[in-house]
């Protein structure tokens, strides 16, 4: 009678083990589920148009925060490079339309967000800007951009 009991209790624990064992897998199956999901989503026209959007928008609102009269814009060079980081991930999502679907037109819009950000990085490592400078890569960056969100506007209703 004790045997069977030891035989039974280890039975019930081998059970418990592999039942978290295989709960372990299922909740890794599943986050990987989401994260393919969450990938697949990003690979739209319509991100890539978001994304530069939020980064034109951002554009105009650090050109139209006043009058840069000064010699240097005060964090000019960090609002550059904020600015950078937006135009980056526009191209991130555009390089992964890219890789998927090996499409050539997203292969240019790419390549071109990417050296605008690429750009604008190695402008705001300089430090201070002086206002006419920072005032012509904003406009620039705001110039590529509508540009961009154009041929997307084109892409998206084909």
């Amino acid at each position: 009678m004790l045997n069977t009991l030891l035989m039974s209790s280890e039975g019930i624990r081998l059970c418990l083990e592999y039942g978290l064992c295989l709960l372990i897998i299922v909740a890794a199956l599943i986050a990987i589920a989401f994260m393919k999901r969450k990938t697949k989503k990003e690979m739209r026209a319509e991100t890539v148009k978001e994304s530069c959007v939020k980064a034109l928008k951002y554009a105009e609102s650090i050109l139209g925060d006043g009058e840069h009269k000064n010699t240097h814009i005060l964090l000019g060079s960090t609002k550059l490079a904020h600015l950078s980081a937006h135009i980056a991930d526009a191209a991130w999502y555009a390089f992964q339309i890219v890789q998927a679907k090996k499409d050539i037109v997203f292969e240019g819009i790419a390549n071109g967000l990417d050296t605008l950000a690429s750009e604008l990085a190695t402008e705001s490592e300089n430090g201070y800007i002086p206002a006419g400078e920072y005032e012509t890569y904003v406009k620039k960056a705001i110039k590529e951009l509508t540009s961009t969100v154009e041929k997307l506007d084109t892409l998206i209703l084909k």
